[in-house]
């Protein structure tokens, strides 16, 4: 047992997959692994596959008013798009979604509507705590998220710039958030044309993702050994500045 210990809490990128299938053994290759022997810090991966920022903040709340036998408590939340836990009962049953989809017009004022609603459920802790993003941007107001997703930090390192202001890719996530015409009558060609432009980006993210040697191009494009590494060095850059 050492002095620190480490949570990461996240989805598939955060878990590892793609890693064992391409010859890895992937808990020894995730950025949480990389990062809890920068810091040499016990270590709890709390991941899954398929989970969305509402079940972060679920598994985050769980944590941040424990007390432990340990001097450092840091937590890392890399978050992913956004969307994913749009109208799941099981993630916001007590939401309004008539009162707080009111000011929407567009695809994308949904989207950060989204995000203003997920700030408000991350509690406040005494301990370090990191907010990132994975393969998208920040569309967060209030939620004191890295300058940098993992995507631009790849892109650094590659030398060749990721899209800019996108927060969803999933066409499954998109069909997600379109369930916001159940709650509220949009105006239908203003609706669409915004869905349409928001859903290039992510056709831009997914063929720039195609092209990186640092993630796998199967599915959701998963980060390889590498990629994991630099995520892992850009969040101890930052755990040491604060």
């Amino acid at each position: 047992m050492t002095d620190t210990l480490l949570i990461t809490i996240g989805e598939s990128w955060t878990w590892g997959d793609s890693l064992d299938e391409h010859g890895h053994e992937r808990l020894k290759n995730v950025y949480g692994y990389h990062l809890s022997d920068m810091l040499n810090a016990d270590w709890q991966n709390i991941a899954f596959c398929g989970a969305s920022n509402g079940w972060m903040a679920q598994q985050y709340n769980n944590f941040v008013n424990k007390n432990y036998d340990y001097k450092n408590v840091i937590i890392i939340c890399t978050l992913t798009e956004v969307g994913r836990e749009f109208n799941a009962p099981d993630l916001d049953n007590n939401r309004d979604y008539i009162s707080d989809l009111e000011t929407a017009r567009t695809f994308k004022d949904v989207q950060n509507l989204q995000s203003r609603w997920l700030e408000t459920q991350f509690q406040p802790t005494t301990y370090t705590t990191l907010f990132g993003t994975n393969f998208v941007d920040s569309n967060y107001s209030n939620l004191n998220v890295l300058d940098k997703s993992w995507i631009e930090v790849i892109g650094d390192h590659i030398g060749v710039k990721p899209p800019k202001e996108v927060y969803t890719v999933g066409s499954w996530v998109f069909e997600k958030l379109s369930q916001a015409t159940e709650f509220k009558k949009f105006d239908r060609e203003v609706w669409l044309k915004s869905t349409m432009q928001e859903m290039d980006k992510a056709r831009q993210v997914t063929r720039w993702l195609d092209q990186s040697p640092l993630n796998y191009e199967r599915a959701s494009k998963h980060p390889t050994p590498e990629g994991h590494r630099l995520w892992a060095e850009y969040l101890y850059k930052h755990i040491g500045n604060n």
